[in-house]
């Protein structure tokens, strides 16, 4: 949904090592802003989080969120109690891990509005 393998062949063979880009630019990139809504976020269930977050305290998953749409270079955010995490650029070491792994926690990755049918509304 939004991102497509950099390397269909190296995907078909099992190698996932150079990562995914974007179908469509987000709409803060986009040099005309006029077309299409705001940037959306997809929920990804049972993750480990990437490396490299900028963390703060926030007060609410809308904080959090917001945080992350007003900032263009905001890939993605995560809340884990009071902390609220936001990843800038490319996402690295992003897993998805078994329901019942401790460690797992839900992701937010920013997509265009236009690659989104059901957006997560909060």
């Amino acid at each position: 949904m939004g991102f497509e393998p950099l390397s269909s062949r190296n995907w078909e063979l099992g190698n996932y090592s150079a990562g995914c880009a974007r179908k469509t630019p987000l709409q803060c990139e986009s040099h005309n802003q006029t077309t299409g809504g705001p940037d959306e976020f997809v929920m990804l269930s049972n993750v480990q989080l990437p490396v490299d977050p900028v963390s703060f305290e926030s007060g609410s998953v809308e904080e959090c969120k917001s945080a992350c749409l007003n900032n263009c270079s905001c890939t993605a955010y995560a809340l884990n109690d009071y902390n609220c995490s936001i990843w800038n650029g490319d996402l690295i070491s992003l897993r998805q891990v078994s329901a019942d792994d401790h460690n797992a926690i839900a992701f937010y990755v920013k997509v265009a509005a236009s690659t989104v049918s059901n957006p997560i509304i909060m």
